[in-house]
């Protein structure tokens, strides 16, 4: 059994940057439309797994129809648990305003804004997720949000964070994948993340991706 974990390709929020995007609904910008595009064509060839999860937000499923154009047969089940962090009313806001600091709350893993959820919250949710996939035992895609693709790292990795952002000293790019073996033991197989310079690449190679492992 085998699991791909995939960012969403850059959302517009994305391409403003230093927001608390979380449950805000935004679409692919232009480059994030080519990322996806280019994601898809990678995975063309690749048909070990069963079905596509994606998160229910819109950034994402546009990323999932992307790969569903060479994976028609695929079953596509869309599901809100895989959603980023809510950062209720700070939702949209600049991060430069520090809003979590703010707060009364120190512990980084106990903030949370009003209407959202902490670190704990966001945790339960994606763990109640991955441990109804894995009894299904059946191998998929997963396509989500950095922050909740994170956690999924921390919760396969066996890591405990130090921070809400975790300890882990790994990439989480627009369309980076994580290819982990689950069954029979639990294994990161590769970490791709190749799409942060995506026009310069395209010009520098005639087109083709290059990536590194």
């Amino acid at each position: 059994m085998k699991l791909y974990l995939i960012r969403h390709a850059q959302s517009e929020a994305n391409k403003i940057g230093n927001i608390y995007q979380g449950h805000l609904d935004t679409s692919l910008s232009n480059y994030g439309h080519k990322q996806a595009k280019k994601l898809a064509e990678i995975f063309s060839k690749n048909n070990d797994f069963d079905l596509i999860y994606s998160s229910d937000l819109n950034r994402s499923v546009q990323t999932t129809n992307y790969l569903q154009k060479f994976h028609y047969d695929k079953k596509i089940i869309l599901d809100e648990r895989l959603r980023e962090r809510n950062h209720g009313e700070f939702t949209g806001k600049n991060r430069s305003e520090k809003l979590y600091e703010k707060l009364k709350e120190k512990d980084i893993l106990l903030r949370k804004a009003q209407y959202g959820e902490n670190y704990f919250e966001h945790r339960d949710r994606i763990n109640d997720f991955l441990e109804e996939v894995i009894d299904n035992n059946k191998s998929c895609v997963i396509v989500n949000h950095g922050g909740s693709l994170r956690i999924m790292l921390e919760i396969l990795l066996n890591k405990i964070p130090s921070t809400y952002y975790g300890n882990l000293n790994y990439e989480i790019n627009n369309c980076g994948y994580y290819e982990f073996q689950i069954k029979p033991k639990i294994k990161l197989l590769s970490n791709r993340q190749f799409f942060e310079n995506l026009d310069t690449q395209l010009e520098e190679n005639n087109g083709a991706v290059k990536y590194k492992k």
